[in-house]
């Protein structure tokens, strides 16, 4: 299965779609797939990708809840790889890590302090 394959399979599960969470997680990993191809990606280096799109189309046939946080965790797994991997990052990546730093380490300490 190549990258081309799974943006297709994508396509397809964003047509057949009902929720607005799922579509906008489908959209993001398109994009992502997008970018993939883009850099040209060799076949052989993307076998984590398509293992982890073997496991969603494996959970395509359970309830619509299980499908949703499939979708959901597909996004963050290949988030991950793309980042531990090829070294490639989605719009807005280091500005959510540094604000859950940044609230974890400054913002907890204020607020137990009173001033």
């Amino acid at each position: 299965m190549t990258l081309n394959d799974i943006k297709d399979q994508i396509a397809g599960y964003e047509q057949q779609s009902e929720k607005e969470s799922e579509k906008k997680y489908l959209t993001f990993i398109k994009q992502i797939i997008d970018g993939l191809v883009l850099k040209n990606i060799a076949p052989e280096e993307n076998n984590k990708i398509v293992l982890l799109f073997d496991t969603l189309q494996t959970v395509k046939d359970n309830t619509p809840k299980k499908m949703s946080n499939a979708i959901y965790k597909c996004y963050s797994e290949l988030i991950k790889i793309c980042y531990s991997d090829y070294k490639l990052v989605t719009k807005g990546y280091y500005r959510s890590l540094w604000l859950a730093l940044g609230m974890s380490v400054i913002g907890v300490p204020l607020q137990g302090k009173r001033i």
